[in-house]
């Protein structure tokens, strides 16, 4: 597969949940790695814990890294994009 899979706590007291462009930044700079490689899965907070469990993919090869899915729309929205809006 040609990755490395990670899972990592970290602790954020006093702060909220930490983004995942930090969370890579971070372990780009802890692994001595290139930000591009680096892939943030998931990231778990505890529930009344200021912690933080990360499950973090490294690459070997920016080629390998996936592309992000693309979220689907949701039907509701769709179809009051397409619908002109009525007059009253």
């Amino acid at each position: 597969m040609g990755r490395d899979e990670y899972w990592l706590s970290l602790d954020h007291l006093g702060k909220p949940t930490p983004k995942r462009e930090e969370v890579a930044e971070l372990v780009a700079k802890h692994l001595s790695s290139s930000r591009e490689v680096i892939l943030i899965r998931k990231i778990f907070s505890e529930d009344g814990m200021a912690k933080s469990r990360i499950k973090v993919h490294v690459y070997s090869d920016k080629a390998k890294v996936p592309q992000p899915r693309q979220k689907k729309a949701k039907k509701g929205a769709q179809a009051e994009a397409t619908q002109p809006k009525k007059e009253a």
